[in-house]
């Protein structure tokens, strides 16, 4: 390794037979031969060495990837779009993003994401480069550090040098970073719990994220904030950071968030806990019933926001955390429930 190459690291959870399986299970989005190619110019270590990919990998073997730390054209058009800035400093930025918004150009989505805001007010040069991994693909998100889905609101983290990027990076993946949740699903929880269960793509529907036996690990933890005969409030702590893995573990386990079109009818338990619930509700509110069946039919909004994001900031090395309000639009959807509890008869 030189001075100036930036490398993103892990350390391995489970045995793994062969390296290249490895990272392609840690990085779905790139193929096998691309990270055979990887490790044959060296650009993905094991133990700090270089090695084959079909080398043994063993749980507390620490793994490699070369990240670009030159600076690159990134061909990404900044735009006047107002941003809920909650903190900021010379490393990073603590953004509230909105429901609706997405965090960065991509296909279907090259306008109006977090990114090209981003890009409009602190320009360039004074975001991480966002390109994460060498001459293997050109989905570059300056500053990007993780997501939350389009229609999740909530905290998101964004680092202004890739230092910091590659810093945050690997709390991400070790798990030490506090992300909290408060949520609306369909179905009464039990006060609290946790649910494990491995994730992966859906062979079913490819949009879509299921629990699979050859997925990845996932662990949510969640309580009971308040209960409305027919729904609850929530909140729930991530361990992992699976994608859509909330929505993916409340709905396996029959309890869907409120609005997730994509999830409600997911599972067997999810689509009876939600009829149910729409049941009764049609028999005591209809426009109520309606207004709610009508926002998940369309997608619109899963009523989800990341509430709390707390870490260790990468220069002053001190655990930070940060708290934001629910949005308008979940405030609304709450207060509902509230009065549709009040004047439910059974």
């Amino acid at each position: 390794m030189t001075e100036n190459d930036l490398w993103q690291e892990w350390t391995s959870a489970e045995d793994h037979s062969r390296l290249d399986a490895c990272v392609v299970m840690h990085f779905p989005e790139l193929t096998r031969s691309k990270v055979q190619k990887l490790i044959e110019r060296g650009k993905i270590l094991l133990n700090k060495s270089k090695s084959k990919a079909s080398h043994r990998v063993h749980a507390g073997d620490l793994v490699s990837i070369q990240i670009e730390a030159e600076p690159v054209n990134i061909g990404i058009m900044p735009e006047d779009i107002p941003l809920d800035i909650v903190y900021e400093d010379d490393e990073l930025v603590i953004v509230n993003k909105p429901p609706g918004m997405v965090v960065h150009p991509a296909q279907g989505n090259w306008s109006g994401t977090l990114v090209n805001g981003l890009m409009h007010r602190y320009g360039e040069n004074n975001l991480s480069t966002g390109v994460r991994v060498v001459n293997v693909y050109q989905d570059i998100r300056p500053g990007i550090v993780h997501r939350i889905d389009k229609n999740t609101s909530g905290l998101l983290v964004v680092a202004k040098n890739d230092g910091a990027q590659v810093e945050l990076g690997k709390q991400f993946h070790d798990h030490s970073i506090h992300r909290c949740y408060q949520g609306i699903c369909w179905g009464v929880l039990p006060e609290k719990g946790e649910w494990r269960g491995n994730i992966g793509r859906d062979p079913g529907n490819r949009q879509r994220m299921a629990i699979q036996e050859k997925g990845k690990s996932a662990i949510t933890r969640f309580r009971r904030i308040e209960s409305f005969k027919i729904a609850t409030l929530f909140e729930a702590e991530l361990e992992t950071g699976r994608t859509h893995q909330i929505r993916v573990h409340f709905s396996h386990n029959g309890f869907p968030l409120v609005g997730d079109g994509m999830y409600l009818n997911a599972t067997r338990p999810a689509r009876k806990n939600k009829e149910a619930a729409m049941r009764i509700m049609c028999r005591e509110n209809l426009e109520f019933a309606r207004r709610l069946d009508e926002m998940a039919n369309i997608e619109s909004r899963q009523m989800l926001h990341a509430k709390e994001l707390g870490f260790t900031h990468p220069l002053s090395q001190e655990r930070v955390k940060f708290d934001s309000n629910l949005p308008p639009d979940f405030e609304s959807v709450l207060a509902d429930f509230r009065a549709f509890s009040v004047q439910y008869r059974s």
